[in-house]
């Protein structure tokens, strides 16, 4: 007789499953968050000038670590609507 016998999946097969400790709401407000590079790639630009509008106070951020920053995609909609082109020149 060949009957096969149905295995469960070893548990590392199963996706990791974790929790942020966040309402639900607030764990989609957070994954939405956009990175410098991202953020360049919607404004066609580099992420160097995105981290000069940022350091010039034009494009608000995130700053999780020296290394990590983010920026919220209404802050990014905002700063498109306003037409601001950070072409000051300058330092």
């Amino acid at each position: 007789m060949n009957s096969k016998v149905k295995q469960e999946p070893h548990s590392s097969d199963k996706p990791h499953q974790f929790s942020t400790g966040l309402p639900s709401s607030n764990y989609e407000r957070f994954v939405a968050l956009f990175t410098r590079k991202q953020v360049a790639h919607q404004l066609e630009t580099c992420v160097h000038t995105v981290a000069r509008l940022t350091k010039r106070g034009l494009l608000p951020a995130i700053v999780l670590g020296p290394r990590l920053i983010r920026y919220r995609p209404e802050d990014v909609e905002k700063f498109i609507q306003s037409g601001v082109t950070g072409n000051g020149g300058g330092k």
